[in-house]
């Protein structure tokens, strides 16, 4: 797919580098449709739809992970502090830092 794109831009770029005939304005006015039919095309969309639903599965994993490491963290202070009840301030920044990330990441609730 970006393989075509670079192609048909190179090509686009070189007829215009060139004078406009008749022949090569019919020839460009082609290749624009060629390219349109392309990206309307059923088998292309199905990739695109398939990439995007790639994109979407590693942000939730990326999501789940630094969720997973909070809660990691968070369970860390959690059984520390029942256990001595001075709380650790080491584990106290990591957990703090480990819900930073989380927020900041795409997948928290807060609209953005």
């Amino acid at each position: 797919m970006p393989t075509t794109r670079i192609l048909v831009l190179f090509f686009l770029l070189g007829s215009f580098l060139e004078a406009q005939t008749p022949e090569r304005q019919a020839w460009l006015e082609r290749l624009q449709q060629l390219q349109l039919d392309y990206e309307q095309s059923p088998e292309n969309q199905l990739r695109e739809e398939l990439a995007k639903r790639r994109e979407a599965q590693i942000r939730e994993w990326q999501f789940l992970q630094l969720a997973q490491r909070f809660l990691e963290r968070w369970n860390e202070l959690a059984v520390d502090f029942n256990a001595r009840r001075p709380v650790n301030l080491r584990k106290f920044k990591a957990a703090s830092k480990a819900f930073r990330e989380l927020e900041r990441s795409e997948g928290w609730l807060a609209a953005k």
